[in-house]
């Protein structure tokens, strides 16, 4: 499929930011993601790249200086992103949204408005059908990111609406828990914040709980884990934030649910959910410092 030398490349990548490790990118650090932008940044330099490919190294340059915390860099290589992307399909256009660290990053540096704009005008144009929903919820779940940053909220309130709409209109989908569970994780603090009474919500996205709580107990934990990064598509690229994710990968979110309830401080919810699902399915060194407060 690709050339040798583009074949090292991608292989350089996937070493620098250790992406397949089945336990999420033990060896990151600044000095990594630097040598990933150069990488790529030499890598856009070539006349033999497919728009796939460029597309992959320009979202992937965004992402790494905005984990380095870079503005300036990250909103530089944005805009020459959006300047290749001025004549594309408008559904590649959603690669300019779709990452929370991206966006947190350019709010932080002072480029807040220029990516409420580029949401505004994409996602006011774009069509959602079966074909590009799974990304268009990527973004959503990117605008309404529960975070001190992200402050617009009628940026967040159109983005909710979207995601209602979503769970309306595919209901039938493969997705639909997940979509669910991403709307839940971003209604709930906006519905605290507004002072909008959040009972029947919580009581609503509890059932999720005993849904995924089947599904994660699985006799090849480790073999899953390993598995969970492997992709035959490329990390960043267009097919990577649009595939349908299976259910087991679906379930290792449900994480963000109990630490939404904490930080909500629904208390009791989140420690019969912590409990449910079992004190040893999570390791992450954040979730174990969020759940602390719940651990009697």
């Amino acid at each position: 499929m690709y050339s040798e030398d583009i074949k090292k490349v991608i292989d350089e990548y996937y070493k620098l930011t250790d992406y397949k490790n089945p336990y999420n990118n033990l060896n990151k650090s600044n000095e990594r993601q630097q040598q990933v932008c150069e990488l790529l940044e030499n890598f856009l330099t070539r006349n033999d790249l497919n728009d796939e490919l460029t597309m992959w190294a320009y979202w992937n340059i965004s992402d790494n200086y905005a984990l380095q915390r870079k503005a300036n860099e990250t909103y530089n290589n944005h805009k020459k992103f959006e300047d290749y992307l001025k004549d594309k399909e408008l559904k590649y256009k959603l690669l300019l949204l779709v990452d929370s660290t991206q966006r947190l990053t350019l709010i932080n540096g002072g480029y807040g408005e220029y990516w409420d704009n580029l949401y505004f005008n994409i996602m006011n144009k774009i069509v959602i059908d079966e074909f590009n929903v799974n990304i268009v919820f990527n973004v959503l779940r990117t605008a309404t990111y529960n975070h001190q940053l992200n402050t617009n909220e009628s940026l967040k309130k159109d983005a909710l609406d979207k995601m209602k709409l979503i769970i309306n209109m595919f209901d039938n989908s493969p997705m639909i828990n997940w979509f669910k569970l991403g709307y839940y994780c971003s209604l709930i603090p906006y519905n605290l914040n507004h002072n909008i009474n959040n009972k029947e919500l919580i009581e609503e996205s509890f059932n999720l709980f005993k849904i995924y709580e089947k599904i994660l107990k699985v006799n090849n934990k480790e073999e899953r884990l390993k598995d969970y990064h492997n992709t035959s598509v490329l990390m960043g690229s267009y097919e990577d934030w649009n595939k349908e994710i299976d259910e087991y990968r679906q379930a290792r979110f449900i994480q963000n649910l109990i630490i939404q309830y904490i930080d909500c401080e629904y208390y009791n919810y989140a420690k019969a959910a912590y409990e449910l699902i079992g004190s040893n399915e999570f390791e992450s060194k954040y979730f174990k410092t969020k759940v602390r407060c719940i651990i009697s």
